[in-house]
């Protein structure tokens, strides 16, 4: 007999469950504002309104603002990446010689210091 104890899986967190709603998305099709304030129960607006804002920015560059309330989904958020990872992005990458690195090796600079992160974390 076992002895030991079954643990609970972890719940997920918002940006878990962000994240997930957002990869489950075509690339080019459009996400509103109120599409993600449905999707999640809990939280409070403004976790979801940061993460959105955060993915929104011109140096993160998952989502573009196509409308009032309304984002084109632009890429996928790779998978082990953290907010954490997308803050040191978007300050390591606020000079004004990187605001012309083009995107995909702003991507893969995020794919780069998430697979540090999992490293770090071993």
């Amino acid at each position: 007999m076992d002895n030991k104890k079954k643990m609970k899986p972890k719940p997920k967190s918002t940006w878990s469950e962000i994240k997930e709603f957002i990869n489950s998305k075509n690339i080019g099709e459009i996400i509103t504002r109120k599409e993600l304030m449905n999707k999640f129960n809990n939280p409070p607006q403004y976790t979801i309104d940061s993460y959105r804002i955060l993915l929104t920015s011109s140096m993160i560059g998952v989502l573009e603002s196509v409308g009032n309330g309304k984002y084109k989904l632009l890429r996928k958020i790779p998978e082990n990446t953290t907010t954490t990872d997308l803050q040191k992005l978007l300050l390591e990458g606020n000079s004004w010689k990187d605001w012309f690195i083009p995107l995909e090796d702003r991507i893969n600079y995020i794919k780069k210091i998430s697979k540090q992160s999992i490293r770090e974390n071993k």
